[in-house]
């Protein structure tokens, strides 16, 4: 199977937070929660809601997310957006683009802050299949906006990581593989990150945008799980495998400051090394 291209220029990462972070004072991290059309997510007090459309983009039907931005009740921009996985290699299996359910801005909002697109991939194994979710980080900044012009203010995309992963691995063909695997009859490979806002010190980290605690959790069940290796070939589970394993390889806590003149947040991660859970 062909897998296509992830490209990792910048990267970034958030889901539902399940760590505990030191946010920064300046910069704070707020839910973004549906609107009851459903169309939309806002902030707490509905000063600001974004939404996401469509464009197609050739004859042969490929489309591309139109940011849709609502202040104070009305629509100031609809503006395509090139995400950061793009890239023109083919793509197996089913894709959706979503409004990433958080945002991370400052109490006056008036300075530039940061949101999400989401876009998830999943494929169809036999016996089994692959979910991937990679989070396309925008700069939002306000102060691009004209009172006079009413001129829209700018969105860049400064940054994309995954942000959720799971991959099921069918594992047993026979009676006697469903024997030896006690019926655990499936490999599977799970990955879970988060992000939140911190402040590393006086004059640190706040580089237009603040720098970001990553932290991503990775783990295989059975603990000796390996895509290269054939699980038939394996000796049969005991009582001690049937729990999954961390993967401290692909398990992340690192700082992501944001580089003001590359425009990006700059890491440093294994990709080729944890392609098992970022490939679907």
């Amino acid at each position: 199977m062909k897998r296509s291209k992830v490209v990792y220029a910048a990267i970034m990462v958030a889901t539902a937070s399940f760590w505990s972070f030191a946010a920064s004072a300046e910069y704070l991290r707020g839910a973004l929660t549906a609107d009851d059309s459903g169309q939309f997510y806002c902030e707490a007090a509905k000063n600001w809601c974004f939404g996401l459309a469509s464009v197609q983009e050739d004859a042969e039907g490929k489309s591309a997310p139109v940011l849709v931005v609502i202040r104070d009740g009305n629509e100031i921009a609809r503006q395509k957006v090139v995400l950061a996985d793009d890239s023109d290699d083919e793509v197996f299996g089913w894709q959706k683009t979503a409004i990433w359910p958080a945002w991370i801005s400052d109490p006056t909002q008036n300075a530039p802050f940061l949101i999400g697109i989401t876009r998830t991939t999943s494929v169809g194994y036999s016996g089994g299949g692959a979910s991937v979710s990679m989070l396309s980080l925008i700069r939002v900044d306000p102060g691009a906006m004209d009172a006079k012009t009413q001129r829209a203010p700018s969105f860049d995309v400064v940054g994309m990581l995954p942000i959720q992963s799971s991959k099921m691995i069918r594992a047993c063909f026979s009676e006697q593989d469903m024997l030896d695997r006690q019926e655990h009859c499936h490999d599977v490979y799970e990955f879970d990150a988060d992000i939140a806002p911190i402040r590393l010190g006086d004059g640190e980290g706040m580089d237009d945008l603040p720098a970001l605690q990553y932290q991503a959790r990775a783990s295989k069940f059975p603990p000796w799980a390996d895509l290269t290796k054939d699980s038939t070939t394996m000796p049969p589970l005991e009582v001690q495998d049937l729990l999954a394993a961390p993967d401290p390889d692909c398990s992340l806590d690192q700082v992501l400051g944001f580089d003001s003149d590359a425009r990006t947040y700059q890491i440093d991660i294994p990709v080729d090394a944890c392609s098992t859970y970022w490939v679907p």
